[in-house]
C-alpha cells in the first residue's frame, strides 16, 4: 500500500509516496517533469512487481503542495541537487532513478554530479542535450521571465479541450490525459502564489551551458549496448561520466590528448 510521507531539508519540505516504507535502500525512484506532479507515475507504480520498492517524489515544479523555503535554490541545478539530497536523507543506495520530461534532465544532472547512490538510470522521453526546454516549449521559458506572464499562459488550460494543443499537453501523451489529473495540475499551479513562484523561478533560469556539458550515447565499454556518456570540459581537464547500459556507474578524469582510463576515484575537482 502506497503511503505519503515527507522529508525536511534546508531547502524545504519534500513530499514523497512510498510503496514499501521501511523497505530496502535499493528503491526505484520516479522523477516527474514541469507542471505535473507525482500522480504522473500512478499507473506505472501500480504495474510494478511487489518486490520493487517504488518512491515517487513531489518536486517543486508547479503542482506541489508545499512550497520551498525562502532562499532555496530553485534553478534546475538546485532542484536536481534536491533530488540527490532526498536520496541521501532517505538513506537510499543502489537506486534506479527514473525520469520523464523535465525530470529526465534533472536525473541526468544527478547522474553527472551526485552519482554515488545510483545503480541505474532510466530515461523515458525527456529533455536532453541542449534541448532544455525543448523548442516547442521555449515560449514558457520566455514567459517566465516576464512577471505574471506564465500564469496568463497557463490560465487558459482550465478549459479542458485546450490541453490537447501541441503547446500544452498534446505532444506529451499518446492518449488524452484524464481530466482529474489535468484539473489537479492546472489548479495547483494557478491557486497558490508560492507554488507558482517555485515553478516560475525554475522555468526562467538559464539551461546548463551546452559548451561546457554534453550528453550522448555510445558503446563506451564495448559490450554491444549503448551507454550514457556525460562530458564536462573545463580548461585542460575533461571530466567523463559513463553510465554503462544502466548497469553501473564509472567515472574518469583525463587531461586533453591523453588516453582514457579509470582513475578509481568518484570525487572530481575539475580545473585548468
Amino acid at each position: 500500500m502506497v503511503t505519503t510521507s515527507s522529508v525536511s531539508l534546508p531547502q524545504g519540505t519534500i513530499e514523497y509516496h512510498d510503496s514499501d516504507p521501511g523497505g530496502g535502500p535499493d528503491a526505484v525512484v520516479f522523477v516527474h517533469g514541469l507542471l505535473v506532479d507525482g500522480s504522473l507515475w500512478d499507473g506505472v507504480v501500480e504495474r510494478m512487481p511487489a518486490r520493487h520498492r517504488c518512491i515517487v517524489l513531489e518536486l517543486p515544479l508547479g503542482c506541489h503542495r508545499v512550497p520551498l523555503a525562502e532562499g532555496a535554490d530553485r534553478t534546475p541545478a538546485g532542484v536536481a541537487a534536491l533530488v540527490a539530497d532526498v536520496l541521501e536523507a532517505l538513506d537510499l543506495d543502489g537506486v534506479t532513478l527514473v525520469g520523464n520530461d523535465t525530470g529526465g534532465a534533472l536525473c541526468q544532472w544527478v547522474a553527472a554530479n551526485r552519482p554515488e547512490r545510483l545503480a541505474r538510470l532510466v530515461l523515458t522521453p525527456c529533455d536532453s542535450y541542449d534541448e532544455f526546454l525543448p523548442a516547442i516549449f521555449r515560449p514558457l521559458q520566455w514567459a517566465a521571465r516576464v512577471p505574471g506572464a506564465l500564469r496568463l499562459a497557463i490560465a487558459p488550460l482550465r478549459v479542458r479541450r485546450l490541453r490537447r494543443l501541441p503547446i500544452a499537453f498534446g505532444r506529451l501523451a499518446k492518449k488524452p490525459i484524464p481530466h482529474v489529473l489535468g484539473d489537479r495540475w492546472v489548479d495547483a499551479f494557478l491557486s497558490d502564489r508560492r507554488v507558482r513562484h517555485d515553478a516560475v523561478t525554475f522555468t526562467a533560469a538559464p539551461a546548463v551551458d551546452p559548451a561546457t556539458w554534453s550528453v550522448s550515447t555510445a558503446d563506451h565499454d564495448g559490450d554491444g549496448r549503448d551507454d550514457l556518456v556525460l562530458v564536462n570540459r573545463a580548461g585542460t581537464m575533461t571530466e567523463v561520466h559513463a553510465l554503462s547500459a544502466a548497469s553501473g556507474f564509472t567515472s574518469y578524469l583525463l587531461q586533453t590528448a591523453t588516453a582514457l582510463g579509470p582513475t578509481g576515484d568518484d570525487t572530481w575537482s575539475v580545473g585548468g
